[in-house]
């Protein structure tokens, strides 16, 4: 069965329900601003993200709205409303593709703007690095400092590097997992809808025959 994100769609003082699936979110990263029409009952997107990153999501549109933040799974961590637009705050529990859900009160534009950034051991780590090298640069006992010193840092800048190219790396490969996964699902539903609609038509021959339309009687067996 196909993943199936549930959002609760604000219109007016009444509350309807909406649902798409995975395969139809658009991605969206830290710092984007998304300009877009809402034609649906709502618009998902997929944001990957890091543990402990904060984020915000300022949704700017005309009338009541809603945006929701939900988990890998689909289930909903936190949302936010208003009469124009909402403003959600939040702090991310893991590694992984978290995706957010934009519902409003009628069609018509609207525009989410994402903010925030990375957690603070990741950006301490790699500040102090930036500010180190730059302070290298300018001073002017650069020719003076200890050479292993110097390896030390660049071996440290090295590391930081290399785990932010695997964390790449591990993004890419949960998303390919994530559509093989949606791909071998839509497969097999098409698979039972097959099965269901051969059963269906035996029954409609079975019921036809008996009611005396012997063209639709299974052939007896010599």
């Amino acid at each position: 069965m196909t993943r199936v994100l549930p959002l609760l769609l604000a219109a007016g003082a009444a509350f309807a329900h909406a649902s798409v699936t995975a395969q139809e979110a658009r991605l969206i990263n830290i710092g984007d601003t998304v300009r877009h029409d809402l034609r649906e009952a709502a618009d998902i997107y997929r944001l990957p993200g890091l543990k402990g990153m904060s984020i915000r999501l300022k949704l700017d549109v005309v009338g009541p709205s809603s945006v929701t933040l939900y988990t890998p799974e689909g289930s909903e961590m936190l949302s936010a409303t208003g009469g124009k637009g909402a403003v959600l705050d939040a702090a991310l529990p893991a590694d992984a593709v978290y995706y957010l859900g934009v519902s409003a009160g009628r069609k018509g534009p609207y525009t989410l703007k994402i903010t925030g950034g990375y957690p603070d051991a990741f950006v301490e780590g790699t500040v102090a690095i930036d500010r180190a090298a730059s302070e290298l640069a300018a001073s002017e006992e650069l020719q003076a400092l200890n050479s292993e010193q110097l390896r030390a840092a660049e071996a440290q800048r090295q590391k930081f590097d290399a785990e932010r190219r695997a964390y790449q790396e591990q993004q890419r490969a949960y998303e390919n997992q994530q559509q093989a996964y949606l791909t071998a699902k839509a497969k097999h539903e098409a698979e039972v809808r097959a099965a269901e609609d051969a059963r269906r038509k035996w029954e409609a021959d079975v019921a036809a025959c008996k009611a005396g339309d012997h063209s639709r009687c299974a052939p007896k067996s010599k």
